[in-house]
């Protein structure tokens, strides 16, 4: 598949070293993947965190934020709010917000995800990235879900039956 083919290209590039020519390929997929599929398929969203990392690592951090928003907004849509890959998506945007002097809109971003914890009477701008962090760990650090599995009495009946 030559989208697939675009990202690894991009993904070797930047971990070679290779920003200008990885950001470039990043492009590239995420054009590929708009033609293929429509303006904003889910299917696009590592190209696009791909581009706006590298729009951060090359200096770029106001241009990696509409991205990371756009990035967001597709993760919630396939995996919902609490999925870890949203949730770190949402860190990083935040963090972003933050460096930019936009704390104002990272306080908004986070309220509107529903961390209110994390918007309270902030002093100063570190905490507000602590807790953003302090949520991501806490969603990495959770236990999966595993109430649909059967438990070892069920496998047990099973092997019997």
């Amino acid at each position: 598949d030559t989208i697939r083919s675009l990202e690894a290209l991009a993904q070797a590039l930047e971990d070679a070293g290779s920003l200008r020519e990885a950001e470039e390929m990043w492009r590239r997929s995420l054009h590929a993947h708009m033609v293929g599929h429509g303006s904003e398929p889910p299917s696009a969203v590592p190209a696009i965190l791909g581009l706006a990392r590298m729009l951060r690592q090359r200096g770029d951090a106001a241009g990696a934020a509409p991205l990371l928003r756009q990035a967001l907004r597709l993760q919630q849509q396939v995996h919902g709010r609490r999925h870890q890959s949203t949730i770190c998506t949402l860190s990083t945007l935040v963090v972003l917000l933050v460096q930019l002097n936009r704390r104002d809109d990272a306080a908004q971003l986070l309220s509107e995800q529903g961390f209110q914890s994390a918007v309270a009477d902030v002093d100063e701008d570190e905490a507000l990235v602590r807790e953003a962090h302090r949520e991501v760990i806490g969603l990495a650090a959770a236990p999966p879900d595993r109430s649909s599995e059967p438990d070892a009495t069920q496998v047990a009946a099973l092997g019997a039956a």
